[in-house]
């Protein structure tokens, strides 16, 4: 018991010292990468095709100087497994993905496509496909850094699809704030749907009549989840998921988001409302 007691100060002074550290981690584009321009829009062909080594990785800096669209879509379909990630201009891991399904933040891509039946959402462009895994980032910079990472044992010859492409959501950007949300669920709309697209998004719906809808969503690998908010955006009733009948009280917001982080063009990761009561 006195060794113990007497070993505890210095553990102490240990734990304050690791509690006292700040770790910075930096960031820094591929060294070896190859220069490609994307598509202003969906191209008939290939932005590009490379030949990847088994568990090897490729590097491209992809000039955004033709696409003025709000998003650039990064995608990868070979003849074997691959992964694309999606880096700012400093190298820092933007989105991920191993899914046709579905991509996530950072270097975090599952490598299963998930199930699900796809829906036709009644309200927005579902005009972007996916046949290989895809990533969708805000253009917003002049270039961005991609790395496509072959996981076979064997070689693989990938076609590249980078390109700018709109938004399906009509209503996003806007309606991510929850005070200035256009997008509006009344009694007389019928149906209206969204779709989470980038990681980190959450969309915001003001539910003018007081009632229900009914809340489906095209795959449900997302795990999209519905609160309802009251006037002061205090949650006051969920989470709700595919499937559930949600109360909409006049004035409220419904906030709409996916419980797994996850996002994917609008075909895939979106949600409707119906049948109001």
């Amino acid at each position: 018991m006195m060794r113990t007691l007497r070993l505890l100060p210095a553990l102490l002074l240990v734990v304050g010292g690791l509690a006292a550290c700040t770790i910075t981690v930096t960031y820094t584009p591929p060294p070896v990468y190859t220069n490609i321009t994307a598509d202003a829009t969906a191209p008939g062909s290939p932005t590009g095709t490379v030949s990847v080594a088994a568990n090897a990785t490729v590097d491209f800096r992809v000039s955004m100087s033709q696409v003025s669209a709000a998003l650039f879509h990064a995608e990868a379909v070979g003849n074997q497994p691959v992964t694309v990630l999606v880096m700012d201009s400093n190298g820092q891991p933007l989105a991920s993905s191993a899914s046709s399904t579905y991509f996530v933040g950072g270097l975090g891509a599952a490598s299963l496509a998930l199930p699900g039946a796809q829906v036709a959402p009644a309200a927005i462009a579902t005009s972007d496909t996916c046949n290989g895994p895809c990533v969708l980032v805000p253009a917003q910079s002049a270039y961005y850094y991609v790395e496509i990472r072959n996981t076979a044992s064997s070689s693989a010859t990938v076609n590249l699809w980078f390109y700018g492409t709109p938004y399906g959501d009509a209503y996003e950007t806007g309606n991510n704030s929850r005070t200035g949300t256009p997008a509006m669920l009344t009694s007389t709309t019928g149906s209206e749907s969204g779709a989470i697209e980038t990681v980190g998004d959450v969309d915001y719906w003001k539910t003018v009549d007081s009632g229900s809808w009914q809340f489906d969503t095209a795959n449900n690998g997302y795990d999209i989840t519905v609160y309802v908010l009251d006037t002061s955006g205090q949650v006051r009733y969920g989470p709700y998921y595919n499937g559930d009948r949600i109360p909409a009280f006049g004035g409220w917001t419904y906030e709409v988001y996916s419980g797994l982080n996850r996002a994917g063009i609008a075909a895939k990761s979106a949600y409707y409302f119906s049948a109001f009561q």
